[in-house]
């Protein structure tokens, strides 16, 4: 069965039915598209047409200049869509490569907004995720080829470096506003925290982090609730009113600034729902708006840094006694300072962070850094309960339950800004004890159970056996034998091998001569330091 011919400055389009002994369901049938061209030469081969295979051909078409003008556009349109089964494919709209190429990016911009900022980032709107995505050059030229029914010549190095030269300028000249740092975005729509004014996300204005959930209609979490209560509280060791504290950490983690200048840390040995609360955060604020890594590469790495760029929460894990040698880049994550980014193939540059920093970690390192403006920063949350290993129990949260949570949050994040406060932080002297309590649990064992005394010494096996069980009831991490005798020295406690006189048990003499044998070893003994006889060193 063969078509009407179809007439394109000269050229002949037939289209015949692809007659096969297995015919195809309708939707894919497929035609056989003979072209002869104005010398009256058919093609060399004829074309076999499917709906994958048809806007190729239009592309094609203008490169041999039967496409030239939007009429023809359309009377191709029109032939595919009389012809090849009723299904349209649009053969966009035909740029030669005789048109100016900063009318065609002017063009293109029209229906794809686009950015070059001063850092030579490139950025397109992505009208699916409601945001400017970061993009590059190769992503720009891919962009203009989807745009173009006859894209080849842009394959031509002049032409290339043209186009990307006007996209340079005209992304330039078309910088969006930038987006208040009290907007938080849930999908689509943007919610002010220090107003009531709600509005939709659009490229007028330079958004980056949209939560990928919007905002449920309730705030009943039942399931996330129970669970921030299993993980933290504990009689006796932590009150019930820290599982807010774990909605204020979320909610904080939504703003695109740093009012409260905190650091957060979660504590605690295995199993006890860091890791589970970790990714809880992730999952409401979306793969593209967290990084994961540790401080001493962010510190030391050229680009590691870069990781942090634009993102809500950064999340590191097991900080070592080495990271805090330099606690200066955690006060700036944490304080709205400008930190130097790098991106492989661009310059560097100096950019606020607005990453909330979250540790989770058995214990937190030492640090040499005891100034109040280190220690005020610090929001630790213990999770002192262990539990088994089983099912997810995050499977229990539905999606109902995440958006009905993000509005919840929204409602903490606007009282978080309101009045500078978190549940439980606590003065500085609070913050400084919790801190050093965590961070040097060997350090306060000693100061709680020994005292000072030069002409003194104790066993250290007995004192590692009856540390380790403190530090297991204290929900701290076991030490080595190694470990403890090296913390030991640096709180100038050396250990060292000595002769003791001890019992052997047996008893010699008769009467009131009577006395126990006594005999020398040779020990390891911890000098300067004697039991405190009031203490009690495993509560």
């Amino acid at each position: 069965m063969a078509t009407e011919p179809l007439y394109l400055n000269g050229h002949v389009l037939e289209l015949e039915r692809y007659d096969n002994k297995n015919p195809m369901p309708l939707r894919d049938e497929q035609y056989i598209l003979t072209i002869k061209k104005p010398d009256g030469n058919i093609r060399e081969k004829p074309i076999l047409l499917n709906k994958k295979t048809i806007n190729n051909v239009g592309i094609e078409l203008a490169t041999i200049g039967a496409i030239k003008t939007k009429e023809d556009v359309k009377k191709f349109n029109d032939f595919c869509e009389t012809y090849y089964l009723g299904i349209l494919f649009k053969v966009r709209e035909v740029i030669s490569d005789f048109l100016d190429h900063q009318e065609l990016v002017s063009r293109f911009k029209t229906t794809q907004p686009l950015h070059y900022d001063d850092g030579k980032k490139w950025w397109l709107w992505d009208y699916s995720e409601h945001k400017w995505q970061m993009s590059d050059e190769t992503d720009m030229m891919i962009e203009i080829e989807n745009a173009l029914s006859k894209s080849a010549f842009t394959l031509k190095s002049k032409a290339k470096a043209e186009i990307l030269e006007a996209m340079k300028r005209i992304g330039r000249r078309n910088t969006p506003e930038p987006a208040q740092n009290t907007w938080v975005q849930f999908k689509n729509m943007i919610y002010d925290v220090r107003t009531t004014a709600q509005f939709e996300a659009s490229p007028e204005y330079f958004v980056t982090n949209p939560i990928p959930w919007k905002l449920g209609e309730i705030e009943d979490t039942p399931n996330i609730d129970r669970l921030f209560k299993e993980w933290v509280y504990r009689p006796g060791v932590q009150e019930e009113t820290w599982a807010e504290t774990l909605h204020e950490i979320a909610a904080y983690s939504l703003l695109q600034y740093q009012p409260l200048q905190k650091l957060f840390a979660l504590t605690g040995a295995g199993a006890n729902g860091k890791g589970t609360y970790t990714r809880l955060l992730q999952r409401l604020l979306g793969e593209d708006n967290y990084a994961v890594s540790e401080i001493k590469l962010i510190s030391s790495g050229r680009f590691e840094s870069a990781a942090l760029y634009r993102k809500l929460a950064v999340f590191i894990s097991e900080a070592e006694e080495s990271d805090m040698t330099n606690t200066n880049l955690l006060k700036s994550l944490s304080g709205e300072d400008k930190i130097r980014y790098e991106f492989k193939g661009k310059d560097g540059f100096k950019d606020s962070s607005y990453a909330t920093c979250i540790l989770s970690s058995n214990s937190l390192p030492l640090t040499k850094d005891k100034s109040v403006g280190y220690y005020r920063r610090w929001i630790i949350v213990d999770f002192p309960n262990t539990f088994e290993v089983g099912d997810d129990p995050l499977l229990e949260v539905t999606h109902e339950e995440m958006e009905n949570w993000c509005r919840k949050l929204l409602r903490i994040a606007k009282r978080l800004v309101s009045t500078s406060k978190f549940s439980n932080e606590g003065d500085i002297e609070q913050k400084t004890l919790r801190y050093e309590q965590r961070s040097n649990p060997v350090g306060h064992y000693i100061q709680t159970n020994y005292i000072e005394s030069m002409d003194d010494f104790v066993d250290f096996k007995t004192f590692n056996k009856d540390l380790n069980v403190w530090l297991k009831l204290n929900n701290h991490r076991a030490l080595t034998s190694k470990s403890v005798s090296n913390l030991l020295k640096e709180f100038g406690y050396p250990t060292e091998r000595k002769h003791v006189k001890v019992p052997t048990g047996r008893i010699i003499g008769v009467g009131q001569y009577e006395r126990e044998d006594m005999e020398f070893i040779t020990k390891t003994v911890i000098y300067g330091l004697k039991k405190n006889s009031l203490s009690n060193s495993i509560p």
